[in-house]
């Protein structure tokens, strides 16, 4: 679990399709924090749908992504059980869109 100010990552799409996306965790304390697009897969299902390096994760499916833990993030951002996972996200220079990515 992250310190105050710390950071860790997770990794999401173990699965197949994977979705080629690696979040970390900032901002403090878990469940105090947020997630961020760290890292992507080059022409992997998150880059090809949208999702940029830096993006802060808003919602995922609706569900507020804020205080949340990252067992739970990576539970909400999984294949499992879903045709699609629609990420609701911040861009640095603050604009919002929904990026959607397909199985």
């Amino acid at each position: 679990m992250p310190g105050r100010g710390g950071s860790s990552q997770v990794k999401v799409g173990s699965g197949t399709p994977k979705i080629g996306v690696t979040f970390t965790y900032l901002g403090g304390a878990e469940k105090q924090g947020y997630f961020a697009v760290k890292s992507l897969v080059a022409q992997g299902a998150g880059e090809r749908a949208g999702l940029c390096m830096g993006d802060r994760v808003l919602a995922i499916n609706g569900h507020p992504a804020f205080a949340v833990s990252r067992e739970d993030f990576a539970k909400l951002a999984s294949w499992e059980g879903k045709t699609a996972v629609v990420f609701r996200v911040q861009a640095p220079n603050g604009q919002e869109r929904d990026v959607s990515i397909y199985r």
